[in-house]
């Protein structure tokens, strides 16, 4: 566990005890692939991500189910154009069938689960559909990895207009430099991206960080 997964435990710690349970109104929580096969050992193994389980499913427990989506991430059945040669340089990861697609156990029933095989959640229509059903002001993202799944779909939403929050003390990537390349993008964006620690974020329980 490096400084800054310290220091995010050490917020969930204070929080749980302080008993701060106030989730911005009309938020939606977005997991992006907390899965076994992320932060398990396989070729796609993003350390880090462990550390910051608990606390994703402490936060999860606050948005309440109804509030919640998660994003799973499972090969496509038919792999077409560019998503060939990817998959021959990952043959382990391949088989859709493996378990350690499966969502970490602390947050396997946190929310509704979505299934995708592209970094954006916005290409599922599963998602689509559940943020039109759910018709939220805000989403709240977090997960892995920062600059990849995470990256597509945040630009995804603000394509759409919908502010974000990125949880960037909950957003772990393999590649340390590309997280904190996401972050800079972000940051370039205050408009409709904000860049907050987790606690930060619940601190501001009236939503206010969108304006």
């Amino acid at each position: 566990m490096n400084g800054d997964d310290r220091a995010a435990t050490a917020r969930l710690d204070g929080m749980t005890a302080a008993g701060r349970s106030v989730w911005p109104a009309h938020t939606i929580l977005v997991v992006v692939d907390v899965q076994e096969a992320f932060v398990g050992a396989t070729a796609w193994h993003v350390p880090g991500l462990a550390e910051r389980v608990a606390a994703i499913a402490h936060l999860a427990a606050i948005a309440g189910a109804e509030r919640t989506l998660l994003t799973l991430f499972r090969p496509a059945r038919r792999l077409v154009g560019s998503w060939r040669p990817y998959y021959r340089a990952f043959p382990a990861m391949r088989d859709r069938h493996r378990p350690h697609w499966r969502i970490v156990e602390p947050l396997a029933h946190a929310g509704t689960v979505i299934e995708k095989s592209t970094y954006s959640a916005f290409a599922a229509p599963a998602f689509v559909s559940a943020l039109h059903r759910m018709r939220p002001r805000a989403l709240a993202v977090c997960g892995a990895e920062t600059d990849v799944c995470v990256l597509a779909t945040v630009q995804d939403a603000v394509d759409r207009g919908i502010p974000v929050a990125v949880l960037e003390d909950l957003c772990a990537s393999a590649d340390p430099a590309g997280h904190r390349a996401a972050l800079t993008i972000w940051r370039r964006l205050p408009q409709q991206v904000r860049v907050l620690r987790w606690d930060e974020f619940l601190a501001v329980g009236d939503g206010s960080w969108r304006s």
